[in-house]
């Protein structure tokens, strides 16, 4: 969807839900953002929290010197998710490009049940890469505070200002 309809924002919400926490607790929860241009960065950063999770006995530090390049790293988080015996959410935030998507996460490598939850702006990406699609759509301010009321904890007299 458009820019600023709260894509990454709803994804993060997702994520605090406690049935979603309690899902993903022993599997992790691995947060990803695909526009960064320097997508080793995201790969070294979830072979990281992959290690801290999964393998804490391990010398991170040589199991990030061995993530020099994309390949490499990316072949490091595939080994490293064939140890992970729980599912996992990988949440990959603003794809702008579906080759994205393989370069970073390794698909046939996560453990059953697991989740990718992308966020982007173009239908096509989805399409491109298989994915389920949810379309958001614009909603009126009105609509959105009272969805999020007890989060922005609005009382009624105010509510009612704003119609």
């Amino acid at each position: 969807g458009l820019g600023g309809l709260g894509k990454t924002v709803l994804a993060k919400q997702l994520c605090s839900e406690k049935l979603i926490r309690e899902r993903f607790r022993r599997g992790g929860m691995f947060w990803l953002t695909a526009s960064n241009e320097n997508p080793l960065e995201e790969l070294r950063k979830l072979v990281e929290d992959l290690v801290k999770m999964h393998v804490p006995g391990a010398d991170l530090e040589k199991e990030l010197g061995t993530c020099t390049g994309m390949e490499t790293a990316l072949g490091k988080a595939f080994e490293l998710f064939k140890c992970v015996d729980a599912p996992v959410l990988v949440v990959l935030d603003d794809v702008w490009e579906a080759r994205r998507v393989k370069q970073l996460v390794p698909m046939e490598a996560l453990p059953k049940g697991s989740v990718v939850l992308m966020t982007y702006r173009k239908q096509s990406i989805g399409e491109i890469v298989g994915a389920e699609s949810y379309a958001l759509k614009k909603l009126s301010k009105l609509k959105i505070i009272k969805k999020f009321n007890n989060n922005l904890k609005l009382n009624k007299r105010k509510l009612k200002k704003l119609q």
